[in-house]
């Protein structure tokens, strides 16, 4: 019985550090901190960030805009020893996954952070916005 919950007792410490593991080892989320996306070349991210259209004001779409849907991109922070990953590298994330699906432009851009224990991370943070096309 001691054993039993001596054992326990290590299962739960090990479980509960497991988010202080280095930023190399896998996370549920996929990209940690505030890295470059290690798949997409300079001049992709160049052109992502030509082609796409952010609107952040109130003016909203232009009248020659079809919604495409909802686009949403999380990062991990994974290691306090790091800087917690920016707006600035979640809104680049979104225009290249705006741009990955041909949309012309973004809008309506919000930001989140929520626990990441269960993922090996101590923040998930995340951003949404609306992608659309002009006819």
């Amino acid at each position: 019985m001691k054993h039993a919950i001596y054992f326990s007792f290590a299962i739960l410490v090990l479980t509960s550090v497991s988010g202080c593991a280095p930023s190399r080892l896998p996370n549920g989320i996929g990209i940690s901190g505030n890295s470059f996306q290690s798949g997409i070349s300079i001049e992709e991210m160049r052109n992502a960030r030509k082609g796409i259209r952010i609107i952040s004001g109130p003016e909203g779409l232009p009248e020659n805009a079809r919604v495409l849907g909802a686009l949403k991109v999380s990062r991990c922070h994974q290691n306090f020893n790091e800087e917690k990953p920016s707006n600035a590298v979640l809104v680049d994330d979104l225009v290249l996954a705006a741009y990955s699906q041909g949309a012309d432009g973004i809008i309506g851009i919000k930001f989140d952070s929520s626990t990441g224990l269960l993922n090996n991370c101590w923040l998930v943070l995340s951003a949404t916005a609306t992608t659309f096309t002009l006819e």
